[in-house]
């Protein structure tokens, strides 16, 4: 749910108009919600194992890196589609990553 506020608020931001007396209500809840995407970690439920940590801590880097991206992108008002194509590489990466470990 996390993630779905979040890109719902970036897009809300990117499509309002900057004199739109909304701005400051709308601009609230795209950090509120950035906030709240990366805001759940919880280190007390970290694996106990060493290479399990280091995978949890990638995984929270990246999805880190996403919402900087989004955060780049809404405010810029523009694509970037060499930092999208290199930040989606990386969740490749990620992704063929835990697959291996579970499996």
């Amino acid at each position: 749910p996390h993630v779905r506020a979040f890109a719902r608020a970036a897009q809300v931001k990117t499509e309002t108009l900057r004199t739109d007396p909304d701005i400051f209500d709308i601009w609230t809840s795209f950090v509120t919600a950035a906030e709240r995407l990366c805001g759940h970690f919880n280190d007390a439920a970290l694996p106990t194992n060493m290479e399990e940590q280091h995978v949890v801590g990638d995984g929270r880097l990246l999805l880190q890196q996403g919402r900087d991206l989004v955060s780049y992108i809404t405010r810029a008002r523009t694509p970037m589609p060499k930092s999208t194509a290199d930040y989606i590489e990386r969740c490749k990466a990620y992704a063929e990553r835990c697959a291996r470990l579970a499996g």
